[in-house]
Parts: structure tokens; C-alpha cells; sequence
């Protein structure tokens, strides 16, 4: 029996072999380089926790700065500066965060020295709570929990990355357009697995704004966020916040995102949410692509529960799940999941839109229809393998592909049958539909999207969770086969040796010892390492994926 595993480090080698099994694979010093993890050396670094250690000083995970320094220390860094943040609960006031700045968290106990390297999602959770004073409620009063206010064009700013971190308890009051959790203005913004928990606004305009920026938003939760007027969870505006035609307006990437259950806080109150439940592009506020994503339970009183897509805008929507986003049909007749304004235009590709009653085709101008595009100069461009309830299409000349599939009677049941919508990988909530509807091929996907110029930080290949999805995959979000490259693996048994995950792309081998090589599965070898009995494998260095491990004449296949 293998013995139990202590933790021994066992060190990553990165390798120049070009050694393979299948192909030869070119890679350069500068990737591999990257395989071994140091923290920039021209940068300043702060390692914080929520209580502090040692020295307090921030110079290393054993003499981590405290929560209470956090705003002061985040305002005065320079571009270039890292800031890593121990799993905890921080209240730090409100944050003003300069541009070109790294602020990452989810990082565990198991973290000393310097070490920042880091593979999300991880288990360990780094909230940013805007609730000081413990009451359930937050204290940013009239301002955004963290600001990013600059003047000038969004792409003149370098990129700040937010990370790994959950922002919550936002309230933001008397204020609207300023965001309750996060207000960007003429920002170059990376949110990487953010979750946006719990926060509210009384005035409307979302708990994220965004205006004239440049955003690439991936894995990323908006969950059980309360709000009034429009984009509840993300809204989207131009240059100055206004809606005024021939400003510059924001370009948004939203790739691998969840939003659930964000919605009015007062539906009865006259400044209900009017516009876009769950996400606003306003008027003139620019192009915005959205890929991989979930988007249910948000429920407002006039046009686009899910979506508002405003007049004179750019969306793409390609592989996402809209379901359960309804609107008061007392209000107004426009589109109760999707509503595509004037002079907009949307390009729509193996989506799923559905609610769970049928949909209705009431005859005239506003019938409520799931999706309303609003006028002839509403432009609609259809990539086949859409699974909607139903359309009002008043545009002039935007038509439906013989492979879209659009029914009245399509509705969750039908759709997703007793599939349930749970939370995939440790991360994000997602539903696939019925193996009836994998008809998508893979191929066609990429090829439109190569067509519609979508960026390439768009990874197609992949759905929500992270997984690889197969060549004939499904409409939506989310593929039930798809093969997940991130997350942990179970442990897995080979001959004579075991292989433990202990999270963040670490293993535990035993049973086993001696040299070890890692191959991707091209076939190349990657990195190579001495493994002790006992030891740990740590290929927290390497990207996600499948990773083979070659040990004392055997093979384990690893997925980080």
C-alpha cells in the first residue's frame, strides 16, 4: 500500500528536450522561462492578511501587512506593483486603484516566502467586504466600494488585473451610473475569476459600471446582486457616461461568466428596473462580445431581463444560456429576455433563450416575445444553432438559418428536461441541455467567429467551466461531455505508485520515487522533477491542461 503522503516539496524543472512521443512542438526560452514562478522583479510586492504576521511590513507571506493598511497601500502603488491577498475576510473602506496594477487573492496557508503563484478557481476565498462595521449592510455611502477614475482613452491606460477575489456587501445610495461594487471610467480593466456577491443600489445603474473602457471580464460570478432601473449586475456606457452619438463608447469581452439572480430589490416601487436586468449596453456605449456565459433569474418590469442591448451598440452572443429572466408583461411588451435597440446590431450564434412558459407571438409592433429586435434598423445576424422560445424580428432584412431552432413550445423542461442548474467544478453554476440538441459542430463556431472578427482572447474550444468541448458540442454554456482542464482531479491509482491532488496543480506521490518526467499530450516533455516518497509534485507552473507524469516505468494522466 502506498505510504501516507507528508507534503515533501518535490521541485518543477522546466526542460529545453524536445523530446516526444508523437510530434516535435517548438517552444521558446520565453514560455518555458515562465514555467518557474518569481514574483516581477521590478515591481513593488505587498503580501497581505486579514490579521497581519511577523514583522507586518508586507514583504513576504510571513510578515504579511494587515487589512487595516490595504486602501493606503493599494492607492499609493505605481504601475508595475502586485498586491497578493491570504484567503480571509477584508474591510478596508473604500479603494481607489491606480492603473497597472496586479491584486490578486485566493491564496492558502500553503503559501510562504514570496510565492505567489497561483492557478484559479482555488478553494481558498479572499472577500473585499464593503461592510465596515459588521451589520450586514455596506458603508460606501454615495460612492463605488473601488473606483478606477481616469481621464484621458481607455487603451492610453495600462492593464490593471483583478483576481481571485469576492467583492460584496456594496450600497451604494442617492447615486446613479457610479456602481455600487466596482465604478470604472476610461479604464483598461482585467476582472479574472471576480465574484460580485450580495451588493445593492437604490438608484439604478449597476453594480459594476463601466464607462468608455476597455474590459476582458473571464470567469467571473454576479450572484444574488439588487438593483433599480438598469444592468443590475453589469452595465455598460460610453465616454462621460452619457448616450450621446459620435462618443467613444466601451469595448467589453465577457467570456465564461455567470449571472444568476440578480434583480430588482423594491419590484413594486415606480423606479423599478426598467431596462436590462442582468446586463446593459446603453445607447451609443460601444461593443460588447459574450461567450460561454449563463445568464437566469432576473426579473424587471419593462424590455431585456437578461439583456438590454441599446440603441446604436455592437453585441455578440455566441454559446450563451439565457433562461428564467421574465418581465411584468403589465409594463411593456419588448423583449423579456433580449430587447435590441435602435440601430443596434446583434450577431447571435448556438444560443439558448428560454423561460419556462412558452412563449407568446401576439400580433403588432410590441409583442412579447422573448427576444424583440425593435426596428428596421435593428440589423440581426444569425450563426445558426440557436435554440429560442420566440422573436419579434422587425428589422429589414435579419433572418433566421435553417439550423436555428425556434419554437414557441421550447421552454426549460423542454430544453434542459431534469437537468438541474448546480454548481460545475467548485465554480460556477451552469445547465446543459438535452443530448436531443448536440448538433453544433465545433469547427462552424470558430469559423463564424473568425468571420465576425470575435478577439481571440475568446476561447471557443472551451465552455463555461473551463471544459474542452468536443467537436460536435451543444448550444449554450455548458456541455456535459466537455473534458474540464481546470479544477482537481480525483485520486487515481497507477500499478505501484498513487497520485493525491492537493489542489492548486499540486500532487502528492507515493508509493513511488525516483526521476520523473511531465508531457503534454502533444507528446512533448515539459518539465521534469526528483521525486522523494512521499513527496509533492508541484506543476503550478505550467498552464491548464492534461499533463502526463512518467514514474518508475508507469504513467498517470493529470489534469490542472
Amino acid at each position: 500500500m502506498p505510504k501516507a503522503c507528508p507534503y515533501i516539496s518535490t521541485p518543477l524543472t522546466p526542460t529545453l528536450n524536445t523530446t516526444i512521443v508523437k510530434r516535435t512542438i517548438l517552444i521558446s526560452t520565453t514560455s518555458l522561462a515562465a514555467l518557474v514562478f518569481a514574483v516581477n522583479t521590478d515591481a513593488t510586492v505587498h503580501f497581505f492578511s486579514p490579521a497581519g504576521a511577523g514583522e507586518k511590513d508586507g514583504s513576504s507571506w510571513e510578515n504579511a501587512a494587515t487589512a487595516e493598511t490595504l486602501a493606503a497601500t493599494i492607492e499609493a502603488l505605481q504601475p508595475g506593483d502586485e498586491v497578493y491577498l491570504r484567503a480571509g475576510s477584508y474591510a478596508p473602506g473604500l479603494l481607489t486603484v491606480p492603473q497597472g496594477v496586479t491584486i490578486k487573492g485566493g491564496f492558502g496557508e500553503q503559501y510562504t516566502g514570496t510565492n505567489a503563484n497561483i492557478i484559479y478557481p482555488t478553494a481558498n476565498e479572499t472577500i473585499l467586504t464593503a461592510d465596515n462595521d459588521g451589520d450586514g449592510s455596506g458603508d460606501n455611502g454615495n460612492k463605488a466600494f473601488i473606483t478606477m477614475n481616469f481621464t484621458g482613452d481607455a487603451a492610453d491606460f495600462q492593464t490593471t488585473t483583478l483576481a481571485g477575489l469576492t467583492i460584496r456587501d456594496a450600497n451604494i445610495k442617492g447615486q446613479t451610473y457610479k456602481g455600487s461594487a466596482f465604478f470604472g471610467s476610461n479604464v483598461n480593466i482585467d476582472f479574472d475569476h471576480i465574484k460580485f456577491i450580495d451588493n445593492k443600489l437604490d438608484k439604478g445603474g449597476g453594480v459594476v459600471v463601466l464607462n468608455g473602457s476597455e474590459a476582458y471580464i473571464h470567469d467571473c460570478i454576479w450572484r444574488n446582486n439588487q438593483g433599480t432601473n438598469a444592468g443590475v449586475a453589469l452595465h455598460i456606457r460610453q465616454k462621460g457616461g452619457g448616450t450621446n452619438e459620435g462618443v467613444a463608447g466601451s469595448n467589453i469581452i465577457v467570456d465564461r461568466c455567470e449571472f444568476s439572480d440578480n434583480t430588482v430589490a423594491q419590484p413594486t416601487n415606480s423606479d423599478v428596473a426598467k431596462y436590462g436586468g442582468a446586463i446593459a449596453l446603453s445607447d451609443n456605449g460601444g461593443t460588447m462580445y459574450m461567450a460561454n456565459s449563463t445568464v437566469t433569474g432576473s426579473h424587471i418590469s419593462w424590455a431585456g431581463a437578461g439583456a438590454r442591448i441599446g440603441g446604436n451598440t455592437i453585441f455578440y452572443s455566441i454559446h450563451n444560456t439565457w433562461f428564467d429572466n421574465t418581465c411584468n408583461q403589465g409594463a411593456r411588451y419588448s423583449g423579456a429576455v433580449i430587447s435590441v435597440g435602435t440601430g443596434a446590431k446583434f450577431h447571435s450564434m448556438a444560443d439558448i433563450v428560454v423561460n419556462k412558459e412558452e412563449g407568446k407571438a401576439d400580433s403588432g409592433t410590441n409583442s412579447f416575445a422573448h427576444i424583440f429586435l425593435q426596428a428596421a434598423t435593428t440589423g440581426f445576424t444569425s450563426g445558426g444553432h440557436n435554440i429560442w422560445t420566440s422573436v419579434t424580428n422587425n428589422t429589414s432584412d435579419g433572418k433566421l438559418l435553417d439550423t436555428d431552432n425556434v419554437d414557441m413550445s421550447h421552454t426549460v423542461s423542454t430544453v434542459f428536461g431534469t437537468n438541474e442548474y448546480a454548481t460545475v467544478n467548485s465554480h460556477s453554476k451552469a445547465l446543459a441541455p438535452l443530448e436531443a440538441f448536440r448538433t453544433v459542430p465545433l469547427a462552424d463556431v470558430k469559423a463564424k467567429a473568425a468571420e465576425w472578427n470575435v478577439p481571440e482572447k475568446i476561447d471557443l474550444g472551451l465552455d463555461q467551466t473551463g471544459g474542452e468541448r468536443p467537436e460536435i458540442t451543444v448550444p449554450g454554456a455548458y456541455d456535459a461531455q466537455s473534458l474540464i482542464t481546470t479544477g482537481i482531479v480525483p485520486a487515481v491509482g497507477i500499478g505501484s505508485f498513487a497520485v493525491t491532488p492537493l489542489g492548486h496543480a499540486c500532487f502528492c506521490i507515493s508509493g513511488a520515487c525516483g526521476p520523473a518526467e511531465i508531457y503534454d499530450l502533444t507528446g512533448r516533455k515539459v518539465a521534469s522533477a526528483a521525486i522523494a516518497e512521499g513527496g509533492m509534485l508541484d506543476l503550478s507552473g505550467l498552464g491548464h491542461g492534461i499533463y502526463i507524469l512518467a514514474l518508475d516505468g508507469k504513467s498517470a494522466k493529470l489534469a490542472i
